[in-house]
């Protein structure tokens, strides 16, 4: 009888054990399944939802790891299943962290934890700052976009380099010539502007042509516009007109309005938070810079009530000029607040290319236009 009372105390002491033990793994632990992760450019789509434990974001621990460049095998990812403890390590540092513990070691160095790593739903999780901070990355957290970008940081501040360097040259051009692109699925169609930019002379020539959806009928529009200090000139062909000839020049004073509509990628880019660098991976070669990533910051004017929404950029810069060749910002998500629909899911995409950075073309001004 005394051994099996004795029996039955261990067997209860092992019962409370686990009950405690998963008490404390879920204890303050809220899922955060709308959490942006964006590492090294990419948006990281966890298949287990990240959790945040008293303040702090914890991640599955296989996908986090393999997302910050550790080699997904048995090599640099061990898994001690009696400790409940993992190894990772890649070239340069091996990290080992325990499930409820706040210690772990760096190249087998002690150090403290910002945040134990726990087991919740039968999956480990581990803090996220502290394992990409121990292989050299560095991390920011944007409140607005609630994001966390994790990134190197040499790269950041080469991205940085040269889009500052792109925007200062672009800036010194006197003559420029580009093309912008906008197309929305969502509220209406596309619109196509081709610009010509003589700062010297004070003019801008412009062709823009508007599809848009206007109930069950198509609806196109094409403009010839010329800025002449602060002259506004128009000439419209629409469903209305057979051709631009049987149109007339109209002239008036420009709006502020239109003037925000010149070269509006690079408005929208330029509006951006700052973080959105730590969001861009760069690569080169020979002939250009390629900057891709993600932001969680909504586009202007086209706030997206889905916590989900999330922003490319893509920027091209040439090696030799140090000019962009070609900026695209996209928005992926639900339509605007203000749109009729605003559960259907949407793009929304600028894009400017540049065509001439020669400065070497004149504007030649209609000879018909009203004084």
């Amino acid at each position: 009888m005394n051994i099996f009372k004795r029996i039955s105390f261990a067997l209860l002491i092992v019962f409370v054990f686990i009950i405690v033990e998963k008490s404390y793994a879920k204890d303050n632990i809220i899922e955060e399944p709308n959490l942006k992760v964006i590492i090294h450019g990419n948006i990281i789509d966890f298949s287990d939802v990240p959790i945040i434990k008293n303040g702090k974001t914890l991640l599955p621990l296989r996908q986090a790891l393999t997302s910050l460049g550790i080699q997904n095998d048995d090599k640099h990812i061990i898994w001690n299943s009696s400790e409940r403890s993992v190894t990772a390590s890649n070239d340069k540092t091996k990290v080992y962290i325990k499930t409820n513990s706040l210690i772990g070691y760096i190249n087998n160095v002690k150090t403290d934890l910002d945040a134990a790593p726990v087991i919740y739903n039968g999956k480990t999780y581990i803090p996220i700052r502290f394992i990409a901070k121990s292989f050299n990355k560095q991390i920011t957290w944007d409140n607005k976009s609630k994001s966390i970008f994790i990134y190197d940081e040499a790269k950041v501040n080469k991205a940085k380099k040269v889009v500052n360097e792109a925007e200062d040259k672009l800036q010194s051009l006197s003559k420029y010539k580009y093309i912008e692109t906008l197309n929305s699925n969502s509220k209406w169609g596309y619109w196509v502007n081709r610009y010509e930019v003589d700062k010297l002379k004070n003019i801008n020539h412009s062709i823009l042509e508007v599809y848009m959806k206007k109930g069950d009928k198509d609806w196109m529009e094409f403009n010839e516009i010329y800025l002449v200090g602060d002259n506004y000139y128009i000439k419209t062909k629409d469903n209305n007109n057979s051709s631009m000839s049987e149109t007339h020049w109209e002239k008036r004073n420009i709006t502020s309005q239109e003037k925000q509509t010149q070269d509006k990628t690079r408005q929208l880019l330029s509006k951006l938070s700052q973080v959105y660098f730590y969001g861009l991976n760069i690569t080169e070669n020979e002939e250009e810079y390629m900057l891709k990533g993600f932001t969680g910051n909504p586009i202007e004017g086209h706030e997206s009530p889905d916590s989900n929404s999330r922003i490319e950029i893509t920027i091209t810069i040439d090696k030799k000029s140090k000019i962009y060749k070609e900026i695209n910002i996209r928005q992926i998500g639900k339509n605007s607040a203000h749109y009729e629909h605003p559960e259907e899911k949407y793009n929304l995409e600028y894009n400017t290319k540049y065509l001439d950075v020669s400065e070497n073309f004149e504007i030649q001004l209609p000879n018909n236009l009203p004084n």
